[in-house]
């Protein structure tokens, strides 16, 4: 099914850095990162993200990649659930992209998309933590 939204989302977001990376990132694609110890990685559970991959860059030791991370306003990020336009997204287990419902649950975006499982979804990224 199309995604209208999805569709207008820039390819060069201005809300974005490059980060040299040598780890292998090609499988967090479109799914929330942070940085520790001056590296991408993917995110824990609950856990904040610091935004989402770009790219897939596949960094290895002494061969640095530049993983390019959007941090404010559009981006896209693949689903791991069936999840309404409008819904508060967090980090699930294994770095996967499910809704915020709890009290206390941080989220990391809002999709603009009606999207299910291994969908591509438009996203505003805006962080904040659910309260009740």
């Amino acid at each position: 099914m199309s995604k209208p939204i999805l569709q207008n989302v820039p390819l060069n977001n201005p809300f974005s850095m490059a980060i040299a990376t040598e780890t292998d990132l090609s499988a967090l694609l479109y799914l929330p990162v942070t940085v520790s110890g001056g590296e991408v990685v993917g995110v824990s559970e609950g856990a904040t993200a610091l935004g989402i991959l770009q790219n897939a860059p596949k960094g290895a030791s002494g061969v640095p990649q530049t993983a390019d991370v959007v941090f404010a306003g559009l981006a896209k990020v693949y689903l791991d659930a069936t999840i309404a336009a409008g819904s508060y997204l967090k980090v699930g287990a294994g770095n996967t992209v499910v809704q915020a419902t709890a009290d206390k649950d941080i989220y990391f975006a809002i999709t603009l998309d009606d999207g299910e499982a291994g969908d591509l979804v438009a996203v505003v990224i805006v962080q904040g933590t659910l309260s009740a």
